[in-house]
């Protein structure tokens, strides 16, 4: 059989020779394909390992080879050729110590970190089989069957993955552990969609409605943390790590968060009530002890749609867009509704300004929280555009 650069990473388990090259061959296993070389010197016959496919190209194979048994022909010891190093050996740079790698240096850096592990997470599980080979082993094609998986499963995961590889490779050629950045020419199936879900208002009272009906140990407190998210417009996680001593005077200070800027909120009363009360060390809104954040969101999701009776399909982040698109419609002005969610002020005015605007953000959360009471006593606050 010949051997051809786009055949290689198909041929099957075993060992296939070189027709062009005496005494080189090909060592297909389970996990990963080996070129050795194999020859007689002194009366005994040896098998050299050279590297591993595609890492070493068949080009170089051949080249190195045709060196070594140059170096047999002579007499020349081949051990002075150093063996190619394995894959898992503790030296070796595989795929799993660049991504480390990749994230001590983000974390070096300090910037822009705040969905760092859930990224570095989504990576690594999905790439669980090939973090063990040689980073430069790793090719296009693993990374568009890894996509495939995905998206079989799950489609805007496949996209979002490979947004999350991009900047990894990336970042690996520029610091020369990787040849090549492919990530750009491996398609995506599918665009990741940009969701526009909002909550009418008939919807929202069942959900406000539903959200106190949630029973087990972390139920009332999911329960409660839904309404909260929904008066503050706030994002999950923010509400997840909320404790009491960060709640004082009615005023909300938010410090580590998405945006990577302070954030300071003036509570309308119906946000304060769905704190509830406890310690200032302890979260508003716990799971089985104080100290414990809520876990297992997607179970209690579950129930509060059953609870819920809303048909179409909506998540939890559409609580933030649904509140904000009220806030609009109830006269809010857009930078001041950008100013409660923290959003960055675009162009030239994110530069030079930078206001927290905390009179204008009480008053906007005031005059939601006041229409939302209405909705939820079943009468019309607004009209939607």
């Amino acid at each position: 059989m010949k051997f051809a650069a786009l055949t290689l990473g198909k041929l099957p388990t075993g060992e296939h020779p070189d027709p062009l090259t005496p005494g080189l061959l090909l060592d297909v296993g389970k996990k990963r394909r080996t070129w050795y070389c194999r020859y007689r010197q002194g009366g005994k016959r040896h098998r050299h390992r050279l590297g591993y496919f595609p890492a070493m190209s068949l080009t170089q194979a051949r080249d190195d080879a045709g060196e070594m048994l140059k170096r047999v022909e002579k007499g020349v010891p081949v051990e002075a050729t150093p063996p190619a190093m394995h894959p898992q050996s503790p030296n070796a740079f595989t795929l799993g110590k660049l991504i480390d790698a990749y994230e001590r240096f983000r974390r070096a850096k300090g910037k822009r970190i705040k969905t760092l592990d859930d990224s570095l997470r989504t990576v690594r599980t999905n790439l669980a089989g090939h973090l063990h080979l040689p980073a430069k082993a790793v090719t296009k094609a693993d990374f568009r069957d890894v996509r495939d998986i995905i998206h079989a499963r799950a489609p805007d995961q496949a996209s979002r993955f490979l947004s999350y590889c991009g900047p990894i490779m990336k970042w690996a050629v520029k610091e020369d552990h990787v040849e090549r950045n492919f990530i750009p020419e491996i398609l995506k199936i599918k665009e990741v969609t940009k969701r526009d879900r909002v909550l009418d208002q008939d919807e929202i009272r069942k959900f406000w409605r539903a959200t106190f009906k949630l029973d087990g140990p972390s139920g009332p407190a999911y329960g409660r943390m839904m309404r909260f998210l929904l008066v503050t417009s706030a994002r999950l996680d923010e509400a997840a790590g909320l404790y009491f001593r960060d709640v004082i005077n009615g005023q909300w200070k938010l410090e580590d968060n998405k945006s990577d800027r302070p954030l300071r909120l003036r509570l309308p009363q119906l946000a304060l009530d769905q704190l509830g009360s406890g310690d200032p060390n302890e979260l508003c809104f716990h799971g089985v002890d104080a100290e414990t954040k809520i876990s297992g969101y997607s179970k209690l999701k579950a129930k509060l749609d059953k609870l819920t009776g809303i048909a179409a399909h909506w998540t939890q982040h559409d609580l933030r867009r649904s509140s904000a698109t009220a806030m609009r419609e109830l006269g809010v002005a857009p930078h001041v509704v950008d100013a409660i969610q923290n959003h960055a002020l675009k162009g030239v005015t994110g530069v030079y300004q930078h206001p927290e605007l905390i009179g204008p953000k009480a008053d906007a959360l005031a005059v939601w929280a006041d229409a939302l009471a209405l909705v939820i006593e079943g009468k019309r606050a607004w009209e939607a555009a």
